[in-house]
């Protein structure tokens, strides 16, 4: 048995997907875990369909486990996300590979990077470039060709290879010995909204779902359909709530206050908010957080269960052996995490439910709450 993972939003599942699961079974995997976001991704927003309807189309497309990033992980930074769907691979405990595109797919390239960044001379040169007021991304590009890396600086303006750093450099940090293998990226740019006779990006398949312009056969949900409760949440935060939350620093929680004091439109408020420091990404996943409550020192907290979403007769053949190798308990129903009598894995699986019945409300049709606690990981 050689198992393999994907870390993965599948928001929604597109070629590309597709061509990765199709490689990693290629190059000799017999069993494939998908690590995939729940109900909200990095981006900042709510996933199009529901994370049980995410899973299920991966298993029917080659993947056999699918496991949750939790939503404390999922609307994180780029480095959170990765370290957080590592970890979970490394928990696991039988893992061998992990698979990922990467549009230079260069791995040698890729641990350059990670040896640059960990470097005292590229630390010193970033904290310059970041506190002229400069985003992160940038300062992280403009650092490299201070210090006369420009080719592998250009490496860090695609959004998979900038994964791909995080994925090996997690794996490094917590000393794993799971292999990370690159295949090359196809299709369209992650952001491009253009179509691609190869494999359309998932920006442009979301748009077109959102737009009504592709026939679905799940719910669909959108954050502008909570827009005034984002704001009401929001307008209730002081200073110091807003603080606690995962990516605020310089003084960002007057200027949220100052937003929403000034503006009842969510776009309003992200433009009042946005800054040369400041992604849009960055802003959309810090409102998300203080939506769902998701603090600081949850962020920087250990993942505490392996929760299952979906999985088929292989994925069974893989829980099998999970349950020999996993360090952390495996949740296959909303009981299993209270049976733990884990403080802390009940209270991320507490904000767990919250985030599910907010995400409800982003269904443009009306859907039931308390989905989270009677939806247990099913066969396919």
């Amino acid at each position: 048995m050689k198992i393999s993972a994907v870390i993965s939003e599948f928001n929604p599942f597109h070629n590309g997907h597709l061509h990765l699961i199709n490689k990693a079974r290629e190059s000799g995997s017999t069993h494939i875990v998908s690590i995939m976001s729940g109900n909200y991704v990095q981006r900042g927003d709510c996933a199009v369909y529901s994370k049980w309807d995410r899973g299920m189309v991966a298993v029917k497309n080659g993947v056999d486990l699918v496991i949750e990033i939790p939503t404390v992980w999922s609307v994180s930074s780029a480095s959170n996300f990765a370290f957080a769907g590592v970890s979970i691979a490394e928990k696991c405990g039988c893992i061998d590979e992990l698979f990922f595109g990467s549009e230079c797919n260069d791995i040698s390239s890729l641990k350059k990077i990670i040896a640059i960044i960990n470097s005292d001379e590229y630390k010193e040169e970033f904290n310059k470039v970041y506190m002229s007021g400069l985003s992160y991304p940038l300062s992280r590009k403009k650092s490299f060709q201070n210090l006369g890396y420009s080719e592998l600086s250009e490496i860090l303006d695609n959004s998979n290879d900038i994964l791909a750093v995080e994925y090996i450099s997690s794996l490094n940090k917590i000393k794993s010995k799971i292999t990370p293998v690159s295949f090359k990226r196809i299709g369209a740019h992650h952001d491009c909204d253009e179509y691609n006779n190869v494999s359309n990006s998932a920006s442009y398949i979301r748009n077109k779902i959102l737009n009504g312009e592709i026939q679905n056969q799940f719910e669909i949900h959108r954050i502008t359909n909570i827009e005034k409760a984002i704001l009401v949440k929001l307008k209730s935060m002081n200073a110091d709530e807003i603080k606690k939350i995962c990516d605020i620093d310089e003084g960002l929680e007057n200027r949220i206050i100052k937003a929403v004091e000034q503006y009842n439109c969510l776009k309003d408020v992200i433009e009042y908010i946005k800054s040369k420091r400041y992604t849009l990404s960055r802003i959309r996943r810090i409102i998300i957080n203080c939506l769902l409550d998701i603090k600081k020192d949850d962020v920087y907290s250990d993942i505490p269960y392996i929760k299952v979403i979906c999985f088929n007769e292989k994925g069974r053949e893989i829980l099998k052996k999970i349950k020999d190798t996993a360090t952390l308990p495996i949740i296959m129903k909303s009981s299993d995490v209270y049976k733990t009598n884990d403080n802390h894995a009940i209270e991320i699986y507490n904000k767990e439910i919250v985030a599910s019945d907010i995400y409800s409300l982003c269904c443009d049709k009306n859907e039931l709450f308390a989905k989270e606690q009677k939806s247990n990981a099913f066969l396919i």
